[in-house]
C-alpha cells in the first residue's frame, strides 16, 4: 500500500489533524499505521533523485498548513526536531500534489513501493469485542458445570442381549472364499506358462530356428514427462496418433519452427503435394475390385493433395491448377499509419516498434531522420511469434493506394490516429462519411495511447485494438508489440488470408 496517496486523502479530505507521529510510526487516524522511514513515491530532485521518507513528507505538509506556508519556519522546525527536510525545488510541487491541485508531477514514480501496514481498529470496536468474549466465555463455562454426562464410549458399545457371533461367521466365509478364488487363479496362471514352454520346446533332431534381428526402430524425436510417460513433440507424430493427415500437420507447422520427421515443417509440406499425388494416380489406376478395396487410402490420398496444393498456393503464390505466380502471394502484407506527425505510430517509428518492439516518440524518430519520409513506404522482416530460416516480410506506408488499385488486395491492418477522415480515402462502404463497420471488417484496426490518457469517444465506438503505452518503462513495449501481432494473426487466421503473414 503507498503511504503517500493515503496522505493526500487525509490531506484533501480535510483530516489532517488524524496523522499523527508517534515515536517510530505514523497513525492515519485509526485506520492505518506505517512506520517513520517508510520510502514514498515522491522523489527528489524532479524525481532522479532518492524517494523521501514518510517522516519527511509528512512532517512537511503539516508545519506548511499549520504555519500558513511560511517556509522559514518550516525548515526551523525541522532543524528542531532533527527530520530530514524536502529541498527548495520539490516544496512547491509535493504542496500542489498533496492539496489535490496537481493530479501527477514528475516526481512521482511509476513503481510504487511496497510498504507494510498495520491496519488499527478503533477503541470503542475493540472494547466492544473484548467484552462480547469475555461474555462468551462466562457463558460456555456456565453451561459446561451445568452439563451432566449420559453416557459414554463404553456405555454406547455395550448392548445387553445382543449376539454378534452371525457376523463374525459372515465374515470368515467371505476370507476363505476370497484365498480360495486366490489359489485357484496362482493355479491357471501356472499351468498356462507350462503349457506356452512344452509348445516352445523343439522336436528331437530338430534345431532351434535363428531369432530373426527387430528391425531398429527410428529414433524419433520424444521427451519424457515427469510422470514417466512417453510424448510425442512433433506435429507430425501426433496427428498421424489421431488418424490425421501428415501433410496437413505440416501445413499447420510452417512458419513457428516445429520439426516435421526430422526436418523443417516448410520442407515436408513441399514434399507432401507431390507424394500425395503420385498415391492418388496410382489409386485412379488400379481395378475397381481393388480401388473399392483401398478407397479410404485413396481419399486420403486425395485429400493430401488438396491441402499441398492449398499450401503451396498460399506460401508461394502459385495456382494448384497452372503453378502461375500472383501478387498476393509474391508482395508483402501492407499495414497503412497515419501520415500527421503527431501520431503515436507513424512512418518514422513503425519500424523500431514493429520489428524490435521498441517505442520511440514520433518527434523523436522523425527529428532523427531529419524529418524526410521514406518515398516508397519501409519494409521491414517480422520476427516477432515467427522463427525457421524464412520470415515473412511486411511493408509499412503512409500512402493510402487508389481506389481500385491491387494494393488493397495486401492491405492487412492500419494503425488509427483517432480521427474520421483518415478513412475518407478507403473503399470501402461508408468509409467517405465516418462510418467504419465496413472498414474494420476488411481491416485490422489498432490504436495506440499513453496509459496516462483517456481513450476518445469516437475511437471507443469502432471495432478496433485499443493498445496502451507508457511513457516510461520501455521494457513493456516488446509485450505490447507481441499482442498487436497475437490479435492480427488471430483477424487474419479468422479472414482465411492467403497472404504470407
Amino acid at each position: 500500500m503507498d503511504p503517500l496517496a493515503i496522505l493526500k486523502e487525509f490531506c484533501v479530505g480535510g483530516q489532517l489533524d488524524q496523522v499523527v507521529i508517534e515515536e517510530d510510526r505514523i497513525k492515519f487516524g485509526d485506520k492505518y499505521s506505517f512506520p517513520k522511514q517508510s520510502p514514498t513515491a515522491f522523489r527528489a530532485k524532479d524525481g532522479s533523485g532518492e524517494p523521501y521518507s514518510l517522516e519527511s513528507v509528512t512532517f512537511f505538509i503539516k508545519s506548511i498548513t499549520a504555519g500558513g506556508a511560511n517556509m522559514g519556519a518550516y525548515v526551523a522546525a525541522a532543524v528542531r526536531a532533527r527530520t530530514a527536510q524536502i529541498i527548495l525545488q520539490d516544496r512547491q510541487p509535493l504542496r500542489d500534489y498533496l492539496t489535490g491541485k496537481l493530479a501527477h508531477t514528475v516526481h512521482i514514480s511509476d513503481v510504487v513501493p511496497t510498504v507494510t501496514f498495520s491496519a488499527l481498529e478503533p477503541a470503542a470496536k475493540k472494547q466492544k469485542l473484548d467484552e462480547s468474549a469475555q461474555g462468551e466465555a462466562a457463558a460456555l463455562r456456565q453451561l459446561l458445570e451445568q452439563e451432566k454426562q449420559l453416557r459414554d464410549r463404553n456405555s454406547l458399545l455395550c448392548a445387553p442381549g445382543a449376539n454378534f457371533k452371525p457376523v463374525l461367521d459372515m465374515l470368515d466365509k467371505v476370507l476363505a472364499h476370497r484365498k480360495a478364488a486366490e489359489v485357484a487363479a496362482a493355479a491357471a496362471a501356472n499351468a498356462k506358462a507350462a503349457a506356452g514352454k512344452q509348445q516352445q520346446r523343439p522336436a528331437s533332431g530338430q534345431q532351434r530356428p535363428a531369432q530373426q534381428p527387430q528391425p531398429a526402430k527410428p529414433a524419433g524425436p520424444a521427451f519424457m514427462k515427469p510422470s514417466g510417460r512417453m510424448e510425442r513433440n512433433d506435429v507430425v507424430g501426433q496427428m498421424k496418433a489421431m488418424g490425421g493427415d501428415a501433410s496437413l500437420a505440416a501445413n499447420l507447422g510452417y512458419g513457428y519452427g516445429i520439426q516435421v520427421d526430422g526436418q523443417s515443417a516448410a520442407a515436408a509440406a513441399g514434399k507432401a503435394p507431390a507424394g500425395a499425388a503420385a498415391a492418388g494416380a496410382a489409386g485412379g489406376a488400379a481395378p475397381a475390385a481393388k480401388h473399392r478395396s483401398s478407397s479410404g487410402s485413396s481419399k486420403e490420398a486425395r485429400a493430401a493433395a488438396a491441402a499441398g496444393g492449398r499450401s503451396s498456393s498460399h506460401r508461394t503464390g502459385s495456382g494448384a491448377a497452372g503453378g502461375s505466380s500472383s501478387r498476393a502471394g509474391r508482395d508483402p502484407p501492407i499495414i497503412l499509419v497515419p501520415s500527421g506527425v503527431t501520431a503515436m505510430i507513424n512512418i518514422f517509428n513503425a519500424r523500431q516498434f514493429l520489428e524490435e518492439g521498441k517505442f520511440v516518440p514520433s518527434a523523436e524518430a522523425a527529428a532523427a531522420a531529419g524529418n524526410v519520409k521514406p518515398a516508397k513506404g519501409l519494409d521491414y522482416t517480422r520476427t516477432a511469434l515467427r522463427s525457421g530460416p524464412r520470415m515473412p516480410r511486411y511493408h509499412v506506408t503512409d500512402k493510402v493506394p487508389r481506389s481500385g488499385h491491387p494494393d488493397w488486395k495486401r492491405v492487412v491492418a492500419v494503425i488509427v490516429q483517432g480521427k474520421a477522415w483518415q478513412f475518407k480515402d478507403f473503399p470501402f462502404k461508408g468509409a467517405d462519411k465516418g462510418e467504419l463497420r465496413e472498414t474494420f471488417t476488411q481491416l485490422f484496426g489498432a490504436y495506440f495511447y499513453y496509459s496516462d490518457e483517456k481513450v476518445p469517444e469516437t475511437v471507443e465506438g469502432w471495432k478496433v485494438l485499443k493498445l496502451p503505452l507508457r511513457r516510461t518503462g520501455r521494457h513493456l513495449d516488446h509485450t505490447t508489440m507481441l499482442d498487436f501481432y497475437t490479435k492480427l494473426d488471430g483477424f487474419l487466421q479468422g479472414r482465411r488470408c492467403e497472404l504470407d503473414y
